[in-house]
């Protein structure tokens, strides 16, 4: 991939009041772009019937969130006396202090980081945090094409810490803001056994607060660590042990440290402290990654225009250390892709980061990435990968002279390599999880690609409809193509030369309806003898599925073999459904009996 030329598939242009940079993240399929006024999220339409040359895209957005556990703090009584210029200054420069005016908070508030919880956490989806410039962390979680508050954490910041609700002073303002108001986020890489994950709140005076985070019941305060550390900027949660883990903390006077954390029962304990980096050089350590080394671990980061690497042994002494400038720019982004880390820096430079070692010799090297278009006149601000790795997005921002004739935008640009596209069909079929949950990128790529092409992948469609008969997930790849293939015969695309083996999509349909009814049965069944009971969902389910069978059974005029144990219990419960036009209860009419044998 890194030796792959990537070119431009698509662009899409977001409107912004001004031009400060952006972040990309990707999680589930969903790009998240950091604007300066909110959170826009560009997500797949998931429309096969699409015709677009184009890759189909649906875009919504959620405004900065405008909360703040120090509201209540800055607007005290004793604002309303005299001050002096030099408190009062500082109060309209902090941004700390602005939600004293309102106007100030709707107008200056904006989202400075955002973080994504480990998979399936709420609602069986990844939940997205988001911290502002006046200390609000909200959590938000997917419902279609909309996000939805679920958790208010500034709310509990407040009220877990002891700090003064009535300041009489500037000063006493200024300590208990600092101490309720959060500057940085972080979230567990995995979830608990009982479903619920460890969140990582940095305050702006230092100290360290350790939350667990449940799907319905209110956060629990697990730890609070005081530090003597200025403003953390950036957390990494690094796992060690089934007991104990690292948190990176980078400052912003430039220092990074490790803090030592042990669970216990769910329960977190501080154990100790170590400085990595000690210098005060004022360059925040940024996009902090790592790479597991026997005891230790490889931890590099970016300072401004220089990639730091570090060997950090078990001991927590760094062994060796390497310090390089990239190219004499900015580096925006260090990223985790399929096939290893990216670089890029604000030139439109991306390169492909390879670290190994040698003995105790760190060997760091960037390879180049080739971009077709050139993009002389752009600065890139952030990269991310989608979750197979087939698509790389660029947050960019042009920095033409266009004397306002233009309004201002951030680009969001697709790129892809030809290696990539050709390589779908084969990620499609190797997927290890044998599901299209978080494989809609390689889909829509492969619809792009074929109508770019106007020609069908290479594969031996005949086989894989015959491995389809037995096998859901190769049956339903099955049907994407086929509906790929009938709407490039619509169009007029395709040479007539080229078929498939079966062209019907209702048949290639109820057969996977079919399978699955028999995969519904077995595992309902077994779960049933395992345990004894079954939910009234999963008795209806179970009902519904035999129904099936029987329908298929007469529409088909064919045997179908089910077991008879199974048929006994499945219809002990005889669910009634009313007609949603005439309310009575539907008839399902007379039905050739069933024999079920399990497995076939």
């Amino acid at each position: 991939m890194g030796q792959d030329t990537f070119y431009e598939l698509t662009k899409r242009s977001i409107p912004v009041t001004k031009n400060t940079g952006t972040g990309l993240s990707c999680r589930d399929s969903v790009i998240t772009v950091r604007t300066d006024k909110g959170m826009n999220f560009l997500d797949f339409s998931y429309d096969l019937h699409c015709h677009y040359k184009d890759l189909d895209l649906y875009e919504f957005s959620i405004p900065s969130p405008k909360n703040s556990p120090a509201m209540s703090l800055c607007k005290s009584k004793f604002l309303n006396n005299e001050m002096n210029n030099y408190d009062y200054t500082e109060m309209l420069v902090d941004s700390s202090f602005w939600p004293h005016n309102n106007t100030l908070t709707e107008e200056m508030t904006h989202i400075i980081k955002s973080a994504w919880s480990p998979p399936n956490f709420i609602e069986n989806k990844s939940v997205l945090s988001i911290l502002n410039n006046i200390g609000g962390v909200e959590m938000f979680v997917q419902q279609q094409y909309q996000f939805k508050t679920v958790l208010d954490l500034s709310t509990y910041c407040k009220e877990s810490l002891d700090h003064n609700p009535s300041p009489k002073t500037f000063e006493e303002l200024k300590t208990s803001v600092y101490l309720v108001e959060t500057c940085s986020i972080c979230w567990a890489p995995k979830l608990n056994t009982d479903r619920s994950c460890y969140f990582v709140t940095a305050q702006k005076d230092g100290c360290i607060l350790f939350w667990q985070i449940f799907n319905t019941e209110p956060p629990i305060l697990k730890e609070k660590v005081k530090t003597c550390l200025s403003v953390i900027k950036n957390m990494l949660w690094i796992p060690r042990t089934e007991t104990t883990f690292w948190l990176i903390c980078a400052n912003i006077l430039g220092q990074v440290n490790v803090f030592v954390m042990q669970t216990v029962n769910g329960d977190i304990s501080f154990l100790h402290p170590h400085l990595l980096w000690e210098y005060k050089d004022r360059m925040v350590a940024s996009h902090l990654q790592y790479i597991n080394h026997k005891d230790g671990l490889i931890l590099f980061y970016g300072k401004h225009r220089h990639l730091i690497v570090q060997l950090v042994d078990a001991n927590f002494r760094v062994i060796t250390e390497h310090m390089e400038n990239v190219n004499d720019y900015r580096i925006t982004n260090i990223k985790r892709a399929i096939d290893g880390y990216y670089l890029s820096t604000v030139n439109v430079k991306i390169y492909k980061l390879d670290i190994s070692l040698l003995g105790q010799t760190l060997n760091v090297e960037l390879s180049p990435v080739d971009l077709k278009e050139s993009y002389s006149t752009y600065e890139l601000y952030s990269l991310c990968f989608s979750e197979t790795g087939t698509l790389c997005m660029l947050g960019m921002v042009d920095r033409r002279h266009l004397c306002r004739k233009e309004p201002l935008k951030v680009e969001v640009i697709f790129l892809s390599t030809d290696a990539k596209l050709n390589s779908i069909m084969t990620l499609l079929l190797n997927n290890p999880t044998e599901q299209l949950t978080h494989y809609w990128d390689c889909i829509e790529a492969l619809r792009y690609n074929i109508i770019k092409t106007k020609s069908m992948p290479e594969l031996d469609y005949d086989s894989l409809y015959r491995q389809g008969s037995n096998e859901i997930y190769k049956l339903k790849i099955y049907l994407i193509v086929l509906i790929f293939f009938l709407n490039m015969q619509k169009m007029a695309l395709i040479s007539s030369d080229f078929t498939l083996p079966e062209l019907s999509v209702d048949k290639v349909k109820e057969k996977i309806l079919f399978l699955h009814a028999q995969s519904n049965i077995g595992s309902l069944y077994k779960k049933y003898q395992k345990s004894g009971e079954l939910t009234k969902l999963e008795k209806e389910s179970l009902f519904g599925s035999i129904s099936y069978l029987e329908y298929c059974a007469k529409n088909y005029k064919s045997e179908v073999v089910v077991d008879q144990n199974i048929l006994k219990f499945g219809k002990e419960n005889n669910f009634e459904y009313p007609c949603q036009s005439c309310d009575s209860t539907i008839s399902e009419g007379e039905r050739p009996p069933l024999e079920l044998k399990l497995g076939q």
